[in-house]
Parts: structure tokens; C-alpha cells; sequence
């Protein structure tokens, strides 16, 4: 009884320059195929413009068979564009393709016809290879990594024998046209669920000729793949929330009850900062900078002490000027620059959001960003990185909205470039960097987007340089040294060879991860989730994989900074906020019965797991109490207690099922501002107390009834003295000049003296003269302020008596 017939086959071989081996893989084709006990079959040649003599070697061979047939390309198009040609003409409901170097015994094929008789493709793997072994290493590493990133589940992903029922072909036709076509098809395969088995195949070396791969096709093959990952892997959901009209009222009623809740909320916790005082060193500078600049009238120059002081632009001292010409020169006028920036850094998530078709997204990524204490720490506080993280998030913001698209929106691209301007004038040439290479590496790996060229980038530039240049030439004019102090000496040389601040590439990492508390935790799940195949993935978009790819791009470019100052990580949190804020709504949606880290508690019993959150409930209590009582200090108790209680919030996110997560969230929420409100309002005032002197200062002005005429700061000058002490007139002396400060106070007694607490302080009161004592009524910080004065006569008398 003859063997039932495979059915027909249409057999694709493309070809690229094969004119001595083409004839002999047509030959070997039309022999194998005629003893396959095939119904029908055909042999398409695709040649992909040849500039040789294979399309011709093809035709005088094809002209001897009646299955073979000449598909003939103008121009070269790639490998991958060849196959997708040859796959579009085959006409028979069984596809087989193969590469025309003759390195398969076609007569497998046999093999894999009834392989595909269960599965919908059937795909060969070398198994005896006879490569070159540097090749083979290169294919073992290849398959390794798409395998890894893309779950393509083949051991020999681009073995040039596999046979695809046509129904199944037609849903994983490759876009690529290189070298990449096969690990696309496997990954469409992979995300349409459909069965793939593997055979094992014969491989011999190549007929003749030589082989098309070589080293030159790596980085080709990976600057696709990477894009590749990005856009239909990593982040393939699309943005799709409805506009606001077609919302339910319910729905529009909670979106903007959110958007109230998270004003109130921002607004509390960056307006409860206005009240504190200006820590040293930093704060008190650009406090006293804009002053001085406003008694002066001096816009161009910033002055420190009298001096012209270069290290910084001037938007930060222009905006704090403004503030001063309004509500008068007062430290809480200064700080409503640092919560504006705060308020409005959290509200161009939302902005964002709407823009993107994320909304819901959006608005968690502020609440996230508003709830992370790392930023309501940094954010609050008086520097030009404050502002340079409004301008670096809303830039990239805009740069992000005009790119997202196929066509260029000039509008927000032009936006995009006034916030580096704005930027360059916060803090100098790094905001080019912060918001150039973001953008540009996004719109690289991300196919979805538009491809700004030279002409495009040209606009951003331009408009950077109109609004950032005339103040750098009005200062190079007046300061010659403006230059090359700034952008040499604090930029260039204090990246790659700094003079303070010095920092292992690590650095920012812990605070990462304590200031992102209980947030951070969901970064695992993100990741995790990347790696699922499309079908069973969460709602990830581009909007997402725009935070996560930004987030760590400024994170390793401050990183691999030699300076390093906490302030720094602040541009990195709001595009961590977006990431992380993805994932919430991803997991709110999803209909997983919990979160990633939750499979990994799965050993752990129940009864276990409600312990550990009986004995988290009690950490947070014992570190409060502790607190109160006296048996913490006020900031370890509330280090302690947060840290508690942050894992208490995630704990109850892990134990929620999905009915009640929103409301799990909710409840982390709202506990996480209550006691960052609460650290901000009582904890928070006693950190002042150490790196700031306006308590120390109105203690003794307080106490003494009278303003000093006279301040003396050693070892350096304290910027907070002329800043509280106005009409002082404010002198300094170095650890050199000692002798000249011991002269100083010996001439001029009753002398209010700052000074470094700590060795500075002692052994300036142990080399005193006898007739002189320093006395300081207020609990020291880092600064002990207090009175050099006369001693009595009872005093000098006691002295005296042995």
C-alpha cells in the first residue's frame, strides 16, 4: 500500500550572489522534492538583484525543470526581503524555505513534513555543524540572547531548513530585511501561541562561493534586534485610553477627584517646607547670592561676598530675585521657588499622561512621584537641581509627544528646546545631555516613533542657544575667566576629575532604593514581566519603556560621574515614577491572582506570611514609641518606623487579590503622606536644627536683646550669617590666619563667633587668652555659634586661687 502523500510544498531559496552554486541548489532541490512522495510542489528562486551572473545561472538551470520559478529583485533588498517575497508567491498550503549555498540534504526535509503534520511549524537544528568554529560560537551566543529576551524557545534559531504551514505563515510574515527575519518570525510565532517542533537536520560546508554572514552582520543583526525588543517585546501595548468624552461619569468624576486628592497632597507636603530654615552649605549659598545681587541691581554678575561667583548659571538667583522684589528677602520667600518646582514637576506627569492616551497612568505616576521621600526631601530644598528637574521633566515630556508619532510635531518640539535652554541657564551644559540622549536612544529603540535627523535637531539647538547665549556673552564680556572656569573647571573637570564630592559609581544606588520605598519593589515585577511572552504580559507601553529607558540612562550617566552629590538622582525619580506607575495600573488591571515578588512567596505558608506582617506592624510601633519615649533619637525612630512601615504597605499589596487592590493601593497611599507629612512637620525640624544656624542665631539674638554689629565665622564664612544678620558686618578666617583671629577677638571683645563644632571648636577655646571664654547657650550643630567675651572678675580671681 503506498505511503499517503505529504500534500504540495512550494520550497523558497533566495539568493544573493550565487551564480557558482546557484545551478547545483536548483538541481539538488528538483532531485529531493521529486522523491518526497509530494502531491505537488514548486521551487521559487528569489533572486535578490544579483549584480553577477546568478539570475542567469538560475534561468538556464530553471529552464530544464517545469516546478522551478525565477522571481527576479531590481535592486538588493536584504535576505529577510527576499524570504517575505518568496513567502507572499508560494501558492501551496505547505512553505519550505532554504539558503542557496547547498548546506542542507534536502532529503530531510522528509523529516519535517511529518513534523508539521502536528504543529504548525516545523523547524530543523544543526546537529552535527560544520561551520567555522568562531561562527559557531557567534550562533551559539545569538541564540542564547534572543532565547533569553525575545522566548523564541528554538535551539538553532536561524537553521536555514524550516517548513511553515501557510495559514501560520501568513500571521508571522517578517518585516526585517536583513539577517533578522528568522528571530522575528519565531517571536510572532511565540506571541500567536503556535506549535513549534524541531528536527534535527544534516549540515555539509557550502557548494561554493563564500558565506554572506560575516562580522559585519552582528551589529547590523543587533541594531535591529534591539529596536526589535523594545517596540514588539519589552513595551508592545499601545496607549489607548479613550478621550475624556467618552469616559463614563463615574470615571471622569474619579480621574479628577484623583487630580484634586494629588494637589492637596503636593501642596501639604512642599508647602509645610516653607517654614524651615536654610541649611548649610548649599541652601544658605543660593539665598545669599540673590540677595546680594538684589541690593546690588546686578542681573548679568551673581555675587557671593561681594565677589562675582561663576559656579552656576543665573535662572535660579533671577527667580529667587523676583521672589524677594515681591514678598521682601526671607528664606521662606526663597523656598516657594524649590515648591513650585516640586508641585509642577508632579503635575507634568499628569500632563503627560493625558497627552500620551495614558491618563490613568499618569496620574499614578504623580501620586508615586509626590509619595517618593526621597524627592519630597530633595525637591524641597534651595538649589538650581530643583529647578533643573521641572525643566529636564517637562523637555522630556515634550520631546516625548512630538517624537511619538510618525510625523514630527513642531509645536512641542519647539517646546522641547526652550526647556533646554531654560535648562543650560539652571545648571549649564548637562541639561543638552539630560535631555538630548534621552531622546535620542528612545527614538533609536523604539520603531514606533519619529527619527529626528540633523535638520530636525537643528531646531531644539537653535532655539537652546537664542535663549542661553546672550547672557553667556554679556558675562564673558564682563568676566574673561567666565569661560573657562565654568565650563572647563565646573562641568568638564568636575566629571571626569573632581576636587570634592568624590563618590564610588554605586553611590546612588541605596537611595535609590531606601528613598523609593515602598515603590522600588515593583521594579522587579516590571522587569519580570518584560521577559513574558506578548500573550501573557502586562499593559506596557511606550510610555512606560520611555521612564524606565530615561530613568537609567541618567542614572549611569551621574553615575559614572566622579562627583557625586544626593541632589543629582532627582531628574532620575520622576522618569522611575512614570516606569513604576505603568506597572501599577498594569497590575490593577491584570488578572493575576498577585504581584511578581508574590510567586516568589509562594513557598512561604500562609500562617508564615501573616506573622511577618504581625511582626512589621510591631517594628513600626516599637521604632515610634521609641521615639517618643526618648530611647531613639528622632531621626532613627523615624528611619526606622518608615522603614517598617513601607514594608507594611507592600506587604498589603501582596496579600491583596485583585478585587481589592485599588483599594490596597489607595490605603499605601494615604498612609505613606500622613507620615511623610508628619516627618516633615516634627521629625525633620530637629535635621535642621543640626546643618542650619537661624535657630542658633535668633537664640542669641534672642537672649542678648541686640543685634551684633560684629559676626566672625571660622574656619570659613557661613553663609547664613550676612543672610539672617543683614546689617552685621560679617568677617572670616581661615585654619591658617589663627593667630590672626586670636589677635582679632583679643582687640574686640563681645564678638558673636561661628564656628565648626568638633576639634575646630575645642581647640580654639583651649588656646583662648585667660582673660577670654567663649560661651554658647543653644545645643551645637555642625556649627556652634556663640560669644567671645571677657571674662568677669570673679572669673579672672578664681583663676587665680589655686
Amino acid at each position: 500500500m503506498p505511503a499517503a502523500s505529504y500534500g504540495n510544498l512550494s520550497l523558497v531559496i533566495p539568493a544573493y550572489r550565487e551564480e557558482k552554486g546557484i545551478g547545483q541548489a536548483i538541481i539538488e532541490a528538483e532531485e529531493a522534492l521529486s522523491l518526497l512522495n509530494l502531491s505537488d510542489y514548486e521551487i521559487l528562486i528569489i533572486d535578490d538583484g544579483s549584480l553577477d551572473s546568478t539570475f542567469e545561472a538560475a534561468s538556464q538551470i530553471a529552464s530544464l525543470y517545469s516546478h522551478t520559478k525565477i522571481i527576479r529583485h531590481e535592486k538588493n533588498q536584504g535576505y529577510g526581503a527576499a524570504l517575505r517575497t518568496g513567502f507572499e508567491a508560494a501558492r501551496f498550503e505547505f512553505v519550505a524555505f532554504t539558503d542557496a549555498d547547498s548546506q542542507f540534504y534536502l532529503e530531510d526535509l522528509s523529516n519535517l513534513l511529518e513534523a508539521i503534520k502536528t504543529s504548525d511549524i516545523a523547524a530543523g537544528y544543526r546537529f552535527d555543524r560544520q561551520d567555522p568554529k568562531l561562527r559557531i560560537f557567534l550562533s551559539k551566543g545569538y541564540n542564547f540572547l534572543v532565547h533569553s529576551l525575545l522566548g523564541t524557545g528554538v535551539r538553532d534559531c536561524d537553521c536555514a531548513l524550516k517548513i511553515f504551514r501557510k495559514s501560520a505563515l501568513n500571521k508571522i510574515l517578517p518585516d526585517a530585511k536583513n539577517f533578522f527575519v528568522n528571530t522575528e518570525m519565531f517571536h510572532k510565532a511565540a506571541c500567536n501561541d503556535l506549535v513549534i517542533k524541531e528536527v534535527p537536520v544534516r549540515h555539509r560546508l557550502r557548494y561554493a562561493g563564500s558565506s554572506k554572514v560575516g562580522w559585519m552582520e552582528v551589529p547590523k543583526t543587533l541594531k535591529t534586534l534591539i529596536p526589535y525588543c523594545f517596540s514588539n517585546h519589552f513595551f508592545n501595548s499601545p496607549e489607548s485610553t479613550p478621550s475624556f468624552k467618552e469616559w463614563k461619569k463615574s470615571e471622569r468624576l474619579a480621574y479628577f477627584s484623583g487630580v484634586l486628592i494629588l494637589l492637596l497632597f503636593s501642596a501639604l507636603l512642599f508647602a509645610s517646607s516653607l517654614r524651615a530654615p536654610l541649611l548649610e552649605p548649599q541652601e544658605a549659598r543660593y539665598a545669599e547670592v540673590p540677595r546680594e545681587m538684589l541690593l546690588q541691581n546686578e542681573w548679568v554678575v551673581p555675587l557671593l561676598h561681594g565677589k562675582p561667583y561663576l559656579d552656576k548659571p543665573p535662572l535660579t538667583y533671577w527667580a529667587v530675585m523676583g521672589l524677594y522684589q515681591i514678598f521682601g528677602i526671607h528664606d521662606w520667600a526663597a523656598r516657594l521657588l524649590p515648591c513650585f518646582a516640586g508641585i509642577a514637576s508632579v503635575f507634568v506627569l499628569v500632563f503627560w499622561g493625558i497627552n500620551a492616551k495614558a491618563h490613568w497612568e499618569g496620574l499614578i505616576a504623580g501620586f508615586i512621584l509626590c509619595l517618593t521621600n526621597r524627592f519630597i526631601y530633595l525637591e524641597r530644598m534651595l538649589a538650581p537641581d530643583t529647578l533643573l528637574c521641572l525643566w529636564v521633566t517637562l523637555g522630556l515630556c515634550l520631546g516625548f509627544l512630538a517624537c511619538n508619532q510618525k510625523k514630527l510635531n513642531l509645536f512641542y518640539w519647539l517646546g522641547f528646546g526652550i526647556c533646554m535652554g531654560l535648562g543650560i541657564l539652571t545648571k549649564g551644559p548637562v541639561a543638552i545631555i539630560l535631555l538630548a540622549l534621552p531622546i535620542a536612544l528612545w527614538t533609536f529603540v523604539d520603531q514606533r516613533t519619529f527619527k529626528p535627523g540633523i535638520k530636525s535637531w537643528l531646531v531644539p539647538i537653535f532655539t537652546a542657544l537664542v535663549i542661553s547665549l546672550p547672557w553667556q556673552i554679556a558675562i564673558a564680556l564682563r568676566e574673561p575667566d567666565f569661560f573657562q572656569h565654568f565650563y572647563i573647571g565646573q562641568n568638564f573637570l568636575r566629571y571626569v576629575a573632581p576636587y570634592d564630592h568624590e563618590e564610588p559609581f554605586w553611590f546612588f544606588l541605596p537611595q535609590l532604593l531606601f528613598g523609593m520605598m515602598p515603590w522600588i519593589f515593583l521594579l522587579p515585577g516590571l522587569i519580570s514581566s518584560l521577559f513574558q511572552p506578548k500573550t501573557s504580559k502586562q499593559y506596557l507601553g511606550s510610555f512606560a519603556g520611555f521612564g524606565l529607558l530615561t530613568g537609567l540612562v541618567i542614572l549611569i550617566f551621574f553615575s559614572m560621574g566622579l562627583s557625586k552629590r544626593p541632589i543629582y538622582l532627582l531628574p532620575v525619580l520622576p522618569m522611575l515614577a512614570i516606569a513604576l506607575g505603568c506597572q501599577v495600573r498594569a497590575v490593577l488591571r491584570s488578572n493575576a491572582e498577585g504581584l511578581f515578588w508574590k510567586t516568589l512567596l509562594a513557598p512561604v505558608s500562609n500562617g508564615a506570611f501573616n506573622f511577618l506582617g504581625v511582626l512589621l506592624l510591631a517594628g513600626f510601633g516599637v521604632s515610634f514609641a521609641g521615639m517618643f519615649r526618648g530611647i531613639f533619637k528622632p531621626g532613627t525612630g523615624f528611619i526606622l518606623g518608615f522603614i517598617f512601615l513601607t514594608a507594611l504597605c507592600f506587604w498589603v499589596m501582596l496579600k491583596a487579590g485583585k478585587p481589592e487592590r485599588k483599594l490596597s493601593f489607595l490605603i499605601t497611599a494615604g498612609v505613606l503622606f500622613l507620615t511623610l507629612y508628619v516627618g516633615i512637620r516634627e521629625i525633620l525640624p530637629a535635621y535642621n536644627h543640626i546643618f542650619s544656624l537661624r535657630g542658633h542665631l535668633r537664640a542669641h539674638l534672642k537672649a542678648e536683646k541686640q543685634m551684633p554689629s560684629l559676626v566672625v565665622c571660622y574656619p570659613h564664612l557661613w553663609d547664613s550669617a550676612p543672610f539672617y544678620l543683614p546689617d552685621a558686618e560679617v568677617v572670616s578666617f581661615s585654619r591658617n590666619e589663627k593667630p590672626l583671629l586670636m589677635k582679632f577677638l583679643n582687640e574686640r571683645p563681645n564678638t558673636l563667633l561661628l564656628i565648626k563644632s568638633g576639634k575646630d571648636r575645642k581647640e580654639l577655646v583651649q588656646e583662648l587668652p585667660d582673660h577670654l571664654e567663649f560661651y554658647a547657650g543653644v545645643q551645637p550643630g555642625t556649627v556652634t555659634v556663640g560669644w567671645v567675651r571677657k571674662k568677669s572678675a570673679e572669673d579672672l580671681l578664681g583663676n587665680l586661687v589655686p
